[in-house]
């Protein structure tokens, strides 16, 4: 299927995403990820009382996407930023918002399989 595309972004006019709720030593951050192709193309991320932060990892996230970063080299940069707050959890220690964000898209488009058990490209 091909698709419209629209804008300045490349990006189709109608895109699939996915919306990851991360606990961290901040309150819980979401993490809605839109995929065109079945890859990454746009991250956002919100927390109400650190929204900037957020933000900021996000966007830039997004515009490394944008401009072919390899995935696998986003996750490495955005794993292990250590923060104020870190935060025990059942899938490990999230130490900060970038380390959230760069664990989310590990294990959305990183691993072996995908929920559905089919292999993934890495």
């Amino acid at each position: 299927m091909q698709h419209e595309k629209t804008g300045l972004d490349g990006l189709s006019s109608t895109l699939r995403s996915k919306t990851v709720k991360v606990k961290t030593g901040y309150g819980n951050l979401y993490i809605t990820i839109t995929e065109e192709g079945g890859q990454p193309k746009d991250v956002f991320v919100t927390r109400q009382s650190i929204m900037a932060k957020a933000e900021l990892a996000g966007r830039l996230t997004s515009l490394a996407l944008r401009h072919g970063v390899p995935l696998k080299e986003i996750v490495h940069q955005l794993k292990g930023i250590g923060g104020q707050n870190p935060l025990p959890t059942p899938d490990g220690l999230i130490l900060s918002i970038p380390d959230a964000v760069g664990r989310t898209l590990e294990k959305l488009y990183l691993k072996e399989t995908s929920s559905n058990g089919l292999e993934r490209k890495s």
